[in-house]
């Protein structure tokens, strides 16, 4: 297997854009065992309480204005679930994020499934 490492990719095109690509990305789980069950660039995951979890990432980002996009579910019941970034709305800092999982009433649950990816400069 061969390795290309390069700077930027940009569009081949006259004035076309530089394409992004995620620097971390994860899945996990909160219900049970909080784990994780996939992730690229995180070095580790914990549990902060019902349905809050911290990623820390393996190599910081240059500052904290990365960009992170995510999705959360719940089986058991057919609730609204959503994926809130707490620690990064409230709070970011260049090595972890907090991610909150609350209901549509508002109320922070433990989630059988969470997915995120995290995009800006390492």
């Amino acid at each position: 297997m061969s390795t290309i490492k390069v700077n930027d990719i940009e569009e081949a095109t006259s004035g076309g854009g530089k394409f992004a690509v995620a620097r971390v990305h994860s899945r996990w789980s909160m219900v049970g065992t909080a784990a994780l069950t996939d992730s690229f660039g995180i070095s580790s995951f914990t549990d902060q309480g019902t349905g809050v979890c911290r990623q820390t990432f393996s190599n910081n980002f240059a500052n904290a204005n990365y960009t992170v996009v995510g999705l959360a579910g719940r089986l058991s019941d057919t609730g609204n679930r959503f994926l809130g970034l707490h620690g990064y709305l409230q709070n970011p800092t260049t090595g972890a994020t907090d991610l909150a999982q609350w209901s549509s009433s508002g109320a922070y649950n433990d989630i059988n499934y969470g997915a995120a990816a995290w995009f800006g400069d390492t």
